[in-house]
């Protein structure tokens, strides 16, 4: 039987990437669920563990072609490509790359950034090419939380799927499992597009999608042990609930103060269902403490190094310098840390500018939207995808391998950069240290008849 529902889950993977071709955002949606995806086919057919490497570039090699594709539709896609966010970007990496002459320790440095290529190639270059538009971006919502669903629905039910350390896993063999915190980001990303999707511009049914998505979603979060994600999410989720929906009067007030009382009794209603005698001790309040600490003593121990050694300021230690501390991480698990000892205060000034540009993107992305009730919803979950994996980029993932961390910021940018072209922008461009911009909004003909229930 679940032998049978591996087949299925991999036909309709197959069908999906397939029909992803001419729809470029349902490609975007599948790079986004990828990692989960892949540990959910490899629970049911092991042999691709061995052959990974293939699965993967098969699947880039799809991308390329949706992207080939999308070059003879769209004659301008690049545009929007070189903005101040991406250029940013580059001068990270390439810190990154050039630390590796300064490095104590080359061979994870190079782990970290050469080896790591394919990946930046895939989620920094192709998957922000793929959507044009916000319009793109609103279409990606329910299809979001249905894939993503399905894939943490095959690992929950999959033949390698057990709990290990309090935590839900995929078993590869005895010894190895695929890392949990995957799903775990997935099913948050899934709880903050439910909890941020207004009705305005989607179907009526697509409410129970998002009571069930968004409470599935969180589940799986909990059953992954992904402390940090789950409560990064709810709290996000809970800020963005004002920007996702406008409050024109007091009636509109009391609606998101319902709203919101209905979304914790939901997320507790999911958090006695899904946290177990498998699963309480990691949720336990000494459970967080020592993850607390430990994280505190991993930065503690990249900071000495660095502070001990002046001529390592300006450029830092280089890429993988960590890995001599002699914890057992090989990384601080921390960007803002891992930028400062790793590429010292160039390398946090250039990361920093990537936190400023993206700000002013999504500010100006808000400011013009801010009084459209279909596309405001879009911006605010664009953007609190931004702020969440920011949030987590301090307790997870290295700078030097950014990966689906800076996909969120680059598509604001990029989005950003092309609509700031169009003849109906009103609004000036946005500044973080000036007042309100124009609340003028343009007139885009719409009348609210828009659902993505249409492609």
């Amino acid at each position: 039987m679940q032998l049978a529902l591996g087949y299925i889950f991999l036909l309709v993977v197959i069908l999906a990437f397939v029909y992803a071709i001419f729809r470029p955002w349902l490609a975007f949606v599948l790079i986004i669920a990828f990692p989960v995806i892949e540990q959910a086919l490899q629970g049911y057919f092991p042999i691709l563990i061995s052959y990974l490497t293939l699965f993967n570039y098969l699947i880039a090699g799809l991308v390329a072609t949706t992207l080939a594709l999308q070059f003879v539709r769209v004659p301008n896609l690049l545009k929007g490509c070189f903005n101040p966010v991406a250029k940013s970007i580059i001068l990270v990496q390439a810190m990154s790359f050039a630390s590796l002459l300064w490095t104590p320790d080359f061979a994870t440095g190079y782990e970290y950034t050469v080896n790591r290529i394919p990946y930046t190639l895939l989620y920094m270059i192709m998957a922000p090419l793929l959507l044009t538009s916000l319009d793109d971006f609103r279409r990606i919502r329910v299809p979001l939380m249905i894939l993503s669903c399905l894939a943490l629905f095959a690992i929950l039910i999959g033949p390698s799927t057990s709990f290990y350390g309090y935590r839900l896993m995929l078993n590869y063999t005895l010894t190895e499992r695929a890392n949990a915190g995957a799903f775990g980001d997935l099913g948050v990303l899934v709880l903050i597009v439910a909890a941020l999707t207004t009705q305005s511009g989607v179907g009526r049914l697509v409410m129970p999608f998002q009571f069930f998505c968004g409470s599935f979603g969180f589940g799986m979060g909990l059953l992954s042990g992904a402390r940090g994600q789950v409560l990064f999410g709810m709290v996000v989720a809970f800020l963005f609930i004002p920007v996702a929906r406008r409050i024109k009067s007091t009636f509109g007030f009391l609606g998101i103060g319902i709203g919101s009382a209905a979304l914790v009794g939901l997320l507790v209603l999911a958090a006695q269902l899904f946290i177990t005698s498998d699963t309480q001790e990691r949720w336990s309040l000494a459970s967080f403490t020592d993850g607390f600490q430990l994280r505190f003593i991993i930065v503690s121990e990249a900071m000495k190094p660095w502070l001990q050694n002046p001529l390592s300021w300006m450029f830092g230690r280089g890429a993988g310098a960590f890995s001599t501390t002699g914890m057992v991480d090989t990384y601080p698990h921390n960007y803002i840390v891992e930028a400062i000892t790793e590429l010292g205060l160039v390398g946090f000034i250039f990361y920093m500018m990537v936190l400023y540009f993206t700000a002013k993107a999504g500010i100006g992305l808000f400011r013009r939207y801010r009084d459209d009730g279909i596309m405001r919803s879009p911006v605010a979950i664009l953007c609190a995808f931004a702020v969440f994996y920011f949030a987590i980029s301090l307790k997870q993932g290295t700078v030097h391998d950014p990966g689906l961390f800076w996909v969120w910021y680059l598509v604001i940018a990029r989005l950003h950069a092309r609509e700031a072209d169009e003849p109906d922008w009103e609004a000036a461009e946005p500044d973080l240290e000036d007042g309100p911009g124009d609340d003028r909004v343009p007139d885009d003909g719409t009348d609210g008849a828009r659902s993505d229930l249409v492609s």
